[in-house]
């Protein structure tokens, strides 16, 4: 548990030892994903928040090919959330499934808005999360996708070193828009330099 809180204290306002520690202690239980474990299926609604301590999850849809379409990386101190579940009580328009060994604290989406409502600190904590995370979806959206190859690789591997271990070349390929080959040129030349 206090590793959970070392993940919301950086915002000094969550306090151990506090009514609030109490009750996220009695709420929340450390989990441990397998690789490929998925946590959330497309089409339902989300039945637990999860905090990163360690490891990555990856979002995806499924085009009507079958194919599968990366959306986003969630990795160490994030909040794994589904926009149209938690934020607009939808079934979740996509999955989401561990890309490695994770280590993560859940609380259910259920105790996860009682404790929000009466802990001001602790959903402050959360809407920070949640900004943060839509920051990078933007600009990943709006200004990543508009560079150049080398660039979007660069850009990426500065801002997520661990994912380059931690998830399939194929999956961030496919985030980053490119054949997995040149995902894989881009990764060679960068480890020869």
């Amino acid at each position: 548990m206090t590793e959970f809180f070392a993940l919301l204290s950086n915002s000094g306002q969550v306090e151990q030892d506090s009514k609030l520690w109490e009750d996220l202690t009695k709420s929340t239980r450390l989990t441990y994903l397998n690789e490929h474990e998925t946590i959330l299926v497309a089409d339902t609604h989300q039945e637990y928040i999860y905090f990163i301590v360690q490891g990555c999850i990856r979002s995806f849809f499924k085009r009507a090919d079958g194919a599968e379409t990366t959306c986003w990386f969630f990795g160490n101190g994030d909040m794994v959330f589904s926009e149209s579940s938690l934020l607009y009580k939808q079934p979740s328009q996509l999955s989401m499934q561990a890309t490695c060994p994770t280590k993560a604290y859940r609380i259910s989406t259920q105790n996860f808005e009682l404790i929000t409502g009466a802990y001001p600190e602790f959903r402050d904590v959360c809407l920070r999360l949640q900004a943060s995370y839509h920051q990078k979806h933007f600009e990943h959206n709006q200004v990543v996708l508009r560079l150049p190859r080398a660039s979007r690789f660069n850009k990426f591997l500065s801002q997520n070193p661990r994912i380059i271990g931690q998830a399939k070349e194929k999956d961030i390929a496919n985030f980053l828009h490119m054949h997995p080959n040149s995902f894989s040129a881009l990764k060679r030349d960068s480890m020869q330099r």
